[in-house]
């Protein structure tokens, strides 16, 4: 007798059939799951050709000067690849030629987030920090960037120690600078401190003296 015709009582049918649903059940969601595994694929290529189709355009309009072009389909491009930490510092790139230094040290510390080792992202974040007036971690992101190049092996990281060198350079003037002023600052003061000190001295001379006193007293002043 077939299956269908078995006593459902039968422990033997039962559990062939419960087999035969089971191993229905199983072929149904291994074809659903490889179709979700194909849609997600798909989904996948496209917003990679979507991401290096956006990245190219706006290394194009980079290289024509149309930097807010370029920013923007470099913000375009990561929205649609959030983890690929070369968009990032692009973008950063573009960032600087508009000024937008808050927003370039924010690239520049995402892209580091996702490559620890990225020499650029340190390269950009000292330029946007220096623009900023931080010379001190300007200067600590530029020595950064100059080990990162100096040891990479990489010749083209190599090829841009001489911008880097310049940017350390003027952070470290930058960083001379700014304890001048702080130096000429204290100075300063220093001497009104001094110069309140005598007055305030000279006061409390002249307070109750006679003429004769005062004529010695302002003398002596």
């Amino acid at each position: 007798p077939s299956a269908s015709d078995s006593d459902p009582a039968d422990p033997d049918a039962v559990d062939i059939e419960q087999r035969a649903r089971a191993v229905q059940s199983r072929a149904i969601n291994e074809g659903g799951v490889q179709q979700v595994h194909q849609a997600t694929k798909h989904r996948r290529r496209k917003i990679k050709v979507k991401t290096i189709t956006d990245h190219k355009t706006a290394g194009r309009y980079f290289q024509a000067g149309e930097y807010a072009q370029a920013e923007a389909l470099y913000t375009k491009a990561i929205t649609a690849d959030p983890t690929a930490p070369l968009l990032y510092t692009n973008r950063a790139m573009a960032r600087i030629k508009l000024n937008m230094y808050d927003g370039v040290v924010g690239d520049c510390e995402q892209s580091l987030v996702l490559l620890p080792h990225n020499m650029k992202a340190y390269y950009y974040k000292a330029q946007a920090l220096l623009a900023m007036g931080s010379s001190q971690e300007a200067l600590a992101a530029g020595k950064k960037a100059y080990e990162l190049a100096a040891n990479s092996g990489d010749r083209g990281w190599e090829r841009s120690l001489g911008n880097i060198i310049s940017i350390v350079l003027k952070c470290k003037k930058a960083v001379w600078e700014a304890k001048e002023k702080q130096r000429q600052r204290n100075e300063a003061a220093l001497q009104e401190q001094v110069l309140d000190l005598m007055h305030k001295q000279k006061k409390e001379e002249m307070e109750g003296a006679d003429q004769a006193e005062w004529d010695q007293i302002g003398e002596s002043w």
